[in-house]
């Protein structure tokens, strides 16, 4: 009996069912590697503030959405994930990520640290650790990566204590392995600003501000706010070269933003310190408070 011959139309038919099928696993294998897909605000760490009584060895802390609280007189423990920011450190082309937290025990003191996280065999890894201190005193305000370089802000005082900030030190790191290794001198900024800030006026009946300007340097605004009130700054700039911080007293409430709104826990006057990027920059600052 004669076979009958395949024909060029089945042999296509196959190809593209081949392809199909094989398809959907590629995506799936990058993914796996994709570092954006960790939910570290759902996440297990071990906070160096936890190896006071053990060097060496920390409890695992379990944070949902975020944070994990524990009440405990004799073992009290606030654990919160400030920040997450996402670069390639590694020049491979796929981004790590730095989780910035806060830790304390039951005391006074709120302790900062950083952990960088890069994939390894589809699953996240602990690279590299960021030490930060007590408040004024070296607390790590914020991370960002620039150049594949980790570049950490921390506060300090002059006296070394953990309370009245005097200036910003900011320090670029370059991850090497599992050691993050500093690149240059570390630069420092006058936290209480250079020139006086100027005031933030509303039109009568008006609820919102726009500024405009033009920074070469830093330019810096005061706003006076109540307790309960809800503040919006968003900023924009022709180049997207301009970001803003706030602060209130010793405390950074948004760094190296270009929007943040939140509601406001105390009276007193906001500071809004615009901060230009690779050049000078042309921006369009928004101030709302409701």
């Amino acid at each position: 009996m004669k076979k009958s011959p395949i024909s060029f139309c089945s042999v296509i038919a196959a190809l593209v069912l081949l392809v199909c099928c094989a398809a959907p696993g590629l995506p799936q294998r990058a993914a796996g590697n994709d570092i954006h897909r960790v939910d570290f605000r759902n996440f297990t760490y071990r906070p160096s503030c936890l190896e006071v009584d053990t060097p060496g060895k920390s409890e695992a802390v379990k944070v949902t959405n975020g944070s994990f609280s524990r009440s405990d007189p004799d073992n009290a423990l606030n654990f919160e994930i400030r920040s997450i920011d996402y670069g390639d450190l590694t020049r491979d082309g796929r981004d790590e990520a730095v989780v910035l937290t806060t830790c304390n025990t039951g005391g006074t003191g709120q302790f900062s640290e950083g952990f960088v996280y890069g994939m390894q065999n589809g699953k996240p890894a602990l690279l590299a650790r960021l030490g930060g201190g007590d408040r004024a005193n070296g607390t790590i305000r914020c991370v960002r990566i620039e150049s594949e370089l980790v570049k950490v802000e921390r506060l300090g005082t002059l006296t070394g204590r953990a309370i009245g900030v005097d200036f910003i030190e900011t320090t670029a790191y370059r991850l090497s392995g599992h050691r993050l290794a500093q690149t240059g001198r570390a630069a420092r900024r006058n936290f209480r600003g250079n020139a006086t800030a100027k005031a933030v006026h509303f039109e009568r009946g008006k609820d919102s501000a726009i500024l405009t300007g033009t920074a070469k340097t830093i330019v810096e605004y005061a706003v006076r706010a109540a307790a309960e009130q809800t503040m919006t700054v968003r900023i924009t700039s022709k180049q997207n070269n301009a970001a803003f911080e706030i602060i209130i007293d010793d405390y950074t409430m948004a760094c190296r933003s270009t929007e943040w709104s939140g509601k406001l826990e105390s009276n007193g006057e906001y500071r809004i310190v615009v901060i230009p990027a690779k050049g000078i920059a042309d921006y369009k600052l928004e101030v709302t408070i409701r």
